[in-house]
């Protein structure tokens, strides 16, 4: 729901990624407090600076809010405006922030023992190892100097609350090639509740899914623009123009015969959700969850079964990036 919020901007971060999505961090000092901002309009980072150099208080109209466990986030996009307005509290210096973890520099497989706020903590989930079925919870640790992704399992799942501060002892350093991140290991470890942090934490950099995916239940009123394609055996991009029966990846140069290519497909879908109209791509990955495809048999045929089936289909749902409205998931739930 859009809102607005007023204050002073502190702290503007250069731009970041999170999987594909653009944003950049700033901080909003508030009448009560200092909340997180991200912004998801990378073009309008220019206007949020002039605000931060200039220390002007501002209005930001059409912002929504997340509340992630014990943190509050304000959301802003392409239609979030920013002018200049007053209020009857005064501009605060806050420290920047150092967005770098001393432990990128620490030996993997090595212990460490660290004090922490937890954030952004997921629920339990089971999963199957070789040693059989373990508990495990994701979130990232924050101190006033980084931030860092900590995998937590068995007995330490009950041990963590979301928002809460820690002495960790014992807990191990990994790292896996994309990033470095901590893990509690079976023996010898130890967490216990200390007092919070008095000063600004770092935020983490990776963005929970929830600020960045839509998830609703809506209707399939329309399916268009059906695609069908083959991809490359080696790398999985597509193969553009597959006119011989030797065809030529355009990204890793690998020769190959069509006929051994995966075939896939991807369409469009008009969605009815409660808040209006959406066109999404879904790609055949997803739909196979709920339609049984034929992808040896890609013919108008088969475009003609999977949309009538798929039409056929009672209200939805189905979770999209907000930004590239890609599908990620679909399902009929359960009555």
């Amino acid at each position: 729901m859009a809102d607005e919020i007023v204050g002073f901007l502190h702290n503007l971060s250069p731009l970041k990624h999170s999987d594909k999505t653009k944003y950049f961090d700033v901080q909003v000092q508030t009448k009560n407090g200092i909340v997180r901002g991200i912004c998801f309009a990378h073009q309008k980072r220019g206007e949020f600076e002039t605000f931060s150099n200039t220390k002007s208080p501002v209005k930001m109209k059409n912002v929504s809010q997340k509340d992630e466990g014990h943190h509050r986030t304000i959301l802003m996009n392409s239609r979030t405006q920013l002018e200049e307005t007053n209020v009857d509290f005064d501009f605060v210096e806050i420290p920047p922030i150092e967005n770098i973890s001393s432990l990128s520099a620490i030996n993997e497989n090595q212990l460490v023992t660290l004090k922490a706020k937890v954030v952004q903590l997921s629920g339990e989930k089971i999963i199957t190892t070789r040693s059989g079925p373990k508990k495990k919870r994701e979130g990232f640790l924050v101190d006033p100097f980084g931030s860092i992704r900590i995998v937590i399992w068995e007995s330490f799942c009950e041990d963590v609350e979301d928002g809460e501060t820690y002495n960790f002892k014992n807990i191990r350093v990994k790292n896996d090639s994309s990033e470095v991140y901590v893990t509690t290991p079976p023996n010898g470890c130890s967490i216990v509740s200390t007092s919070p942090f008095e000063g600004i934490l770092v935020s983490p950099s990776k963005l929970p899914d929830s600020f960045t995916t839509t998830t609703v239940i809506a209707d399939i009123e329309g399916i268009s623009n059906f695609n069908a394609y083959i991809s490359c055996r080696s790398c999985n991009k597509k193969i553009h123009s597959p006119a011989s029966t030797i065809v030529k990846c355009g990204v890793c140069d690998m020769r190959q015969k069509k006929e051994t290519c995966p075939p896939h497909f991807h369409l469009q879908m008009l969605l009815n959700t409660p808040t209006g109209i959406v066109t999404v791509t879904i790609f055949d990955d997803i739909i196979a969850k709920i339609v049984t495809i034929d992808k040896a048999v890609l013919t108008t045929e088969m475009e003609e079964v999977i949309t009538s089936t798929m039409l056929a289909l009672p209200a939805v749902e189905v979770s999209f990036k907000n930004n590239s409205k890609i599908v990620t998931d679909l399902k009929v739930p359960d009555d």
